[in-house]
């Protein structure tokens, strides 16, 4: 679960040219704008991560003009990822060890813009349920028993989420002696998408095949682009031949979709399926596995930037390296990076700074 909102500290204070009233903080490996003289370096902070929604309370009225929203910022010149404020302006908070999680005790929410995007795809779907016809029927117990079948549901608890851990909220990475070689791919910005297989074991049970938007699964065929890509890719076959020849329970193929109906369509591909994760009974691949287990299946990966990478001094210099144009369009930038080692032991992804602020996230 990420700590939207924890105690850390001050970790280094910089003066911000011509600017007397605020300074730049470094918060773990975060670069955050605080009030000049409010910190001072070891000071802890309660530190509050992009993408957090806080509440409407005095403590964060100064938020109203932004929705109550923490978003990536660029002032005086510098650019500025969440928020910092005293320990002082919370009492209710009575544990005060770094990297103490308060995300719970402050009702901090996160800002989700996948599900907005799941809202939008899924739109279809509502529209065909408020048919009127259909709306007078269903008040009948004997329709409902007939026809009414559960389209959706929570994401299987046993399918863990695509939602990689930033490298500034891992800054001891560049603390450890043995610099370990990751494999390097392009974070690309679609909608999540997860396809699940779990083989037949036993005379009386079933195998079963499902498809999951990042927060949804999805019980039944639909035209959203979640299942489109399903049938477009055999992903049903594809898992099942998977599940055999690995003589394994369970296969679970997770990427990203992207369509014109996606962000803006800039990648500008029409309809396309990037696959990042291949997990066969629990045990992930590393990316050059997947991509050699899924092309003979005509199933494309994420684009594989470096296979020999080692992690640079700062972290700074990874937040960096993320910003450059993306290999599926030379005419955009691309999100960031997501870096892996072999073993699975690190993983974590890069967001390029200027993505966020081009796309105002």
């Amino acid at each position: 679960m990420r700590k939207l909102a924890s105690i850390q500290t001050i970790v280094d204070l910089q003066p911000i040219p011509n600017k007397d009233l605020i300074e730049y903080a470094t918060v773990q490996g975060w670069h955050v704008i605080v009030r000049k003289g409010e910190f001072s370096v070891g000071d802890k902070c309660v530190y509050f991560e992009v993408d957090s929604i806080v509440p409407e309370t005095e403590a964060f009225e100064f938020l109203r003009p932004r929705n109550f929203k923490i978003k990536t910022l660029k002032m005086a010149s510098v650019v500025s990822q969440g928020l910092a404020l005293p320990l002082s302006v919370f009492p209710q908070i009575t544990k005060t060890a770094v990297g103490t999680d308060v995300t719970e005790l402050l009702n901090i929410k996160r800002y989700d813009p996948e599900a907005e995007k799941e809202a939008v795809l899924l739109a279809q779907k509502e529209a065909m349920e408020k048919n009127k016809l259909k709306r007078f029927l269903m008040k009948h117990k004997w329709y409902r028993r007939l026809f009414s079948k559960k389209s959706g549901g929570g994401f299987p608890s046993w399918i863990r989420k695509s939602d990689e851990t930033r490298i500034q909220s891992m800054p001891f990475l560049f603390n450890q002696a043995e610099k370990k070689i990751l494999l390097v791919s392009e974070k690309v910005d679609g909608t999540s998408t997860t396809a699940f297989y779990i083989a037949k074991r036993g005379l009386f049970s079933k195998a079963v095949f499902g498809v999951c938007s990042r927060n949804v699964y999805l019980k039944t065929q639909d035209n959203s682009i979640y299942w489109k890509m399903s049938i477009k890719h055999n992903f049903e076959n594809v898992l099942k031949q998977l599940a055999k020849i690995h003589k394994a329970r369970t296969v679970v193929l997770q990427g990203e979709s992207i369509c014109p109906g996606i962000q803006g369509d800039k990648y500008q591909l029409g309809e396309r399926f990037y696959a990042f994760n291949l997990i066969i009974d629990g045990k992930p691949l590393h990316t050059l596995q997947m991509a050699d287990t899924l092309g003979p299946y005509g199933i494309e990966t994420v684009p594989v930037l470096d296979t020999r990478f080692t992690l640079p001094d700062t972290c700074d210099e990874m937040v960096a390296y993320s910003t450059a144009k993306s290999v599926l369009n030379k005419n955009i930038l691309r999100e960031g990076v997501v870096c892996r080692t072999y073993d699975g032991s690190i993983s974590f992804k890069a967001v390029s700074p200027e993505f966020l602020l081009k796309n105002k996230e």
